[in-house]
């Protein structure tokens, strides 16, 4: 019976944590969604350019200033009006990536398929 009630203890203790950890973290993001946030600024798009280097569009007024941006440096690469921008087509990733996967187990059982014909050769 003392096992028990330990056992019951335990998971109501697990639980309030959880909750602490839980309004803790939504509390954190609600602070420091104000810290980013920005009357005069905003982050319009990003694009990575691989490990740790950026292309940042950033709407300052009318304009749009296209940033590079590594890890140890920061530079206007060009600035442009808004209404120049043309929004692209977002592509199909699961398609592509499909694609490719296909691809491959193709070219895999062709491969298979020529070893076997060369065997019986």
């Amino acid at each position: 019976m003392e096992q028990f009630f330990r056992l019951i203890f335990l998971l109501v203790g697990f639980v309030l944590i959880l909750l602490a950890a839980h309004f803790t973290a939504r509390l954190m993001g609600v602070k420091m969604g104000r810290f980013g946030a920005s009357k005069y600024c905003s982050i319009i798009d990003r694009i990575s350019l691989g490990n740790e280097s950026f292309i940042h569009l950033m709407r300052i007024g009318g304009y749009v200033y296209i940033v590079g941006a590594t890890k140890t440096n920061m530079q206007v690469l060009d600035k442009v009006k808004e209404s120049d921008l043309e929004v692209l087509p977002l592509a199909d990733v699961s398609n592509a990536f499909n694609g490719v996967l296909h691809k491959y187990f193709k070219k895999q059982s062709y491969s298979h398929e020529k070893e076997r014909h060369e065997e019986h050769d």
